[in-house]
């Protein structure tokens, strides 16, 4: 198999892998909302830490996507 080819495969299982991580954002954003507030005045709550890694995970998506969108414009 040919470089070329590789990199088409490996673009499209990146974008891909971005389409999944955002049902699994917004799955787990809906898991945390349920979840109550222990106390709002601690940066630290097991809520705003799971805020937190859910936005991460969001991000990741968009990065991946970007990324892939970026290096097909460059070939």
């Amino acid at each position: 198999m040919n470089d070329e080819i590789k990199l088409h495969q490996a673009l499209g299982e990146m974008k891909q892998t971005a389409k999944q991580l955002y049902p699994l954002f917004n799955a787990i954003n809906d898991e945390i909302d349920k979840l109550k507030e222990e106390d709002p005045n601690d940066p630290l709550t097991t809520k705003k830490t799971l805020k937190y890694l859910s936005k991460s995970i969001l991000e990741l998506g968009g990065n991946l996507e970007d990324q892939a969108e970026f290096i097909e414009k460059e070939r």
